[in-house]
């Protein structure tokens, strides 16, 4: 998620649309974390209109972590195939065996 920012500071919508399909409670749950971290700021331009971007602290985590996301996004497709097979029913994957 983090990495998300590192173009630059993103709304929620936006966020939403990046990380789709994540709920919106388990955004607005993960945004509230990553503040209270210092991780991200929220500057809120009105009371529904927020903008969030990455803090000095947040920046120097990505810098740590950089490699490991880009072979997260890299192999996401293989991961997400992969839980997809693991959670279909069971009756499903009898051509697999």
């Amino acid at each position: 998620m983090l990495g998300c920012l590192v173009g630059g500071p993103l709304r929620f919508s936006q966020f939403r649309r990046q990380l789709e399909p994540i709920s919106e409670r388990m955004l607005i749950l993960t945004l509230k974390k990553l503040e209270e971290g210092g991780f991200i700021e929220r500057a809120a331009e009105r009371a529904s209109l927020s903008t969030y971007k990455l803090t000095a602290l947040g920046l120097s985590l990505l810098e740590h972590v950089g490699d490991l996301f880009q072979w997260m996004n890299s192999n996401a497709p293989a991961i997400l195939e992969s839980y997809d097979r693991r959670s279909a029913p069971r009756g499903s994957r009898s051509s697999l065996r």
